[in-house]
């Protein structure tokens, strides 16, 4: 039920997002939220996504990126294009966690405290 309740969530919170945006501009909104992700049942999707995170590779990719690649892999989209996806998407949360521990946090105070000095 935790399972089911967190999707639901981000599933509805993707929702309010995009109609958010589409009150400002609908050719946005549908090119940014162009990706289906109710191909699947919660019931489907959170076997799927279980699934997908038995690979500890796929540890670190988050949930909103793993309920669209469970809807490319539903829809039985291009395999080449779904690992390409995947591969994309561990490239880019590995060097955002690089990013993060290499951080300078007294640089960025800093930066933080004279930006906020001048104002």
């Amino acid at each position: 039920i935790i399972k089911k309740s967190y999707l639901e969530g981000a599933l509805d919170g993707r929702l309010y997002s995009y109609l958010k945006t589409w009150e400002n501009n609908n050719d946005i909104a549908d090119d940014i939220f162009s990706e289906t992700v109710d191909y699947l049942s919660i019931r489907e999707l959170i076997k799927n996504i279980d699934h997908f995170y038995s690979d500890p590779l796929n540890n670190y990719i988050p949930i909103p990126s793993a309920i669209l690649i469970a809807n490319m892999y539903a829809k039985r989209m291009n395999m080449d294009k779904i690992e390409r996806y995947i591969v994309s998407t561990r490239d880019w949360i590995n060097s955002l966690m690089l990013d993060l521990d290499t951080l300078n946090y007294s640089k960025l105070l800093e930066q933080k405290v004279t930006k906020y000095q001048k104002n």
